[in-house]
């Protein structure tokens, strides 16, 4: 198996990914100034040229072997060819598109911006630009990480420090262009305010970012669960947004960090959300405060996303379960249902009085609210089952149900703060624009809509609690059910020929020749076929002791050696500390039975059946050893019945703590019995 990233997948991610970039800047330049088709040639032109560089970076981190290399060791490197080539590409855009002359450009982004109208709009393109190749390359670069195998070197501590401090300067870098297109007061730039403010972000958005240490996905998509969990991580991303956007705009309101006291800080925080300004002066700072926010929280959750799981460390988690299409359909009724019934509760209701801003935006609200539960009804399943939140005890349950509902009622409603904002900007209506500021700072809204999400957030986990809970106690009734019902056929199916109607009829022959000869032992194996056909009768359980399963098995072979007489030799070893061990009934019977019936009767000179009993790690194992060939006894009539019916009974009694199989070795075929190891009382 090739260690590559296979070209059919890469292809279909690179164009997935870009044509997405397309249509979201396109939208992006849509909310600033309504010109979706205008944008939309700029958008092609920067995504084909993103195409060409991701097919040229992809061939040259092969041909270089940068994937043997720990992607924290790169990051150096990925920074700079985002920058260089992000400041390429919008040279190339301006130049065939605007008609810019490259020599203004260069100059313009350079020296002289205040003589250029359009230096705001190329310092925004560049950043944007070189925030989506930075993006894609760490995103490369993680899964190569994930997938190759052997494994990249690992990062040192100084190595990963290097890696965080590059990009925070990268952020910087762009910061500082930032404060120099837009706003740049006199002697801002660079101030203690200036790295501050930034710092203050920029701690915000990892600390909220950390939610993605909970996340775990459970399938993977192209051989990558890193891929898997992308839909994840945007949802993450974009609520986190949310709450560095609100320590942005504070900051902006707040007076020199210098010479204000942590006593003034609570009452400059609530001045920005309940006084009487707009938090944003127009939807152009929203959008680009948006949008930058978007670019580095989508930075710092992979970040986040790779110091969690290094180096594939994905692939040793096995999905917790196979997928069950009528469990898949239960649940999507339920999560889809359930967050359409709250949504549209909330809209005829008004409760959190969407219909105050306009009915057009409470429909779309009610449309976000719904889209959106039904991806944190998604990550909540994820996390429950990774946790195994459901075998808590109920102290531990009701806490852990208790924050699950508080951190994502909070995300959730940080979601839809921000999508209330892109959807009234989108409109261009002033007019909502003031009922929408009116009706988030007027105190009412934000508080009630985290109420509301966390109670929907609770809600669901209790309904899911419930529906698992039933499927459980249904599921082990009729395991149980279906347990006695093997066990009972198992007992019949003895008396009705299973184990084989012949031997009983040669048993029977051999002992009626046997009395001429020897009248005693005659006696002795008609006592002997009695047991036998007795003590399956006498079993009262699914389980026995050893010992008793023993003297069913030795009982056969005794009754065998009148048939075969010297062809069958016998030998245990057999601790005896094991003897009250507990054993399904009759599986040593019926192996010892396929063994010689299948195996020695078959040999003109017989052979030697050995079974072998004891102790390891916690388990019981049974060794049973004869002489024999597996290719010339599975191709003999009734081979594998009596082994199906082992390995049926096994699954129903332990699950997966129970082993059987067979095995050859120098012509002796092994039968490996292993069991969770239990004592009778």
């Amino acid at each position: 198996m090739t260690n590559r990233f296979p070209s059919r997948e890469f292809w279909c991610c690179s164009i997935v990914g870009w044509g997405l970039y397309i249509l979201l800047n396109a939208t992006g330049v849509y909310l600033h100034n309504g010109d979706f088709f205008g944008q939309l040639p700029h958008s092609l032109l920067i995504g084909c040229l993103g195409m060409v560089f991701s097919v040229v970076y992809r061939y040259s981190a092969h041909q270089f072997r940068w994937h043997f290399q720990n992607p924290l060791s790169l990051v150096p490197l990925v920074v700079l060819l985002a920058v260089v080539f992000g400041y390429v590409f919008t040279l190339i855009d301006y130049s065939l598109l605007r008609g810019e002359p490259v020599k203004d450009i260069v100059v313009g982004l350079i020296t002289m911006p205040e003589n250029y109208w359009w230096f705001p709009f190329a310092i925004s393109q560049w950043i944007g630009t070189s925030y989506v190749l930075l993006i894609w390359l760490l995103l490369f670069n993680f899964i190569q990480a994930e997938r190759y195998d052997p494994r990249p070197q690992k990062a040192t501590r100084w190595v990963s420090v290097a890696a965080v401090a590059v990009l925070y300067l990268f952020n910087e870098f762009f910061h500082a262009l930032v404060v120099i297109a837009y706003y740049n007061p006199e002697g801002f730039l660079f101030s203690f305010d200036f790295f501050m403010n930034n710092l203050y972000v920029l701690v915000t958005g990892v600390v909220f970012a950390a939610s993605v240490l909970l996340f775990r996905p459970q399938y993977p998509v192209f051989g990558s669960y890193l891929l898997s969990s992308i839909p994840g991580l945007v949802f993450i991303i974009f609520c986190t947004s949310f709450f560095c956007m609100l320590t942005f705009r504070m900051l902006l309101s707040m007076e020199s960090l210098e010479q204000s006291s942590l006593v003034d800080l609570p009452k400059n925080i609530a001045a920005v959300f309940t006084g009487s300004g707009q938090l944003w002066l127009n939807k152009h700072e929203f959008i680009g405060t948006l949008r930058s926010q978007l670019d580095l929280q989508a930075v710092i959750v992979l970040l986040v996303m790779y110091f969690r799981y290094p180096y594939g460390h994905f692939t040793r988690q096995p999905p917790d379960a196979v997928f069950d299409l009528k469990l898949g359909l239960q649940f999507w009724a339920y999560n889809i249902g359930g967050w359409s019934v709250l949504g549209c509760y909330l809209y005829f209701s008004d409760l959190l009085s969407w219909q105050s801003v306009s009915d057009e935006f409470a429909r779309t609200m009610l449309i976000t609210l719904i889209s959106s539960g039904i991806f944190v009804g998604l990550l909540m399943r994820s996390l429950i089952q990774r946790f195994q939140l459901l075998d808590k005890t109920l102290v531990d349950f009701s806490l852990a149900m208790f924050l699950l509902s508080l951190v994502f009622g909070l995300l959730l409603a940080g979601g839809l703060w921000l999508m209330g904002y892109v959807i009234v900007f989108a409109s261009d209506a002033a007019v909502q624009l003031q009922q929408y500021e009116h009706l988030v700072k007027g105190g009412g809204f934000f508080i009630p809509l985290i109420a509301v999400t966390s109670a929907g957030c609770w809600m669901w986990v209790m309904i899911y609690e419930k529906s698992v809970a039933q499927r459980r106690q249904s599921h082990d009734q009729l395991r149980q059910l279906q347990l006695e019902k093997n066990y009972k056929e198992s007992q019949l199916n003895l008396l009705a020929g299973k184990i084989d109607p012949h031997f009983i009829f040669n048993a029977l022959n051999n002992i009626r020749a046997l009395i001429r000869e020897d009248a005693e032992k005659a006696r002795e194996s008609i006592l002997v076929l009695s047991d036998i056909l007795r003590i399956p009768l006498a079993g009262n359980g699914s389980k026995i002791p050893l010992l008793d399963e023993l003297t069913l098995a030795r009982n056969y072979i005794q009754l065998s050696k009148i048939q075969l007489e010297h062809r069958l030799v016998y030998a245990e070893n057999i601790d005896p500390e094991l003897t009250r061990a507990l054993i399904p009934p009759m599986v040593l019977q019926i192996l010892m039975e396929n063994a010689i019936k299948h195996g020695i009767s078959q040999l003109p000179d017989g052979g030697k059946l050995v079974l072998e009993v004891y102790a390891v790690a916690g388990k019981l194992r049974c060794i049973l050893s004869n002489n024999g060939s597996m290719k010339k006894e599975s191709g003999q009539k009734g081979f594998g019945l009596g082994l199906n019916n082992i390995r049926e009974r096994l699954q129903l009694l332990y699950g997966g703590d129970a082993s059987f199989n067979l095995s050859e070795k120098n012509q002796v075929v092994f039968a490996t019995l292993t069991l969770p190891l239990e004592y009778s009382q």
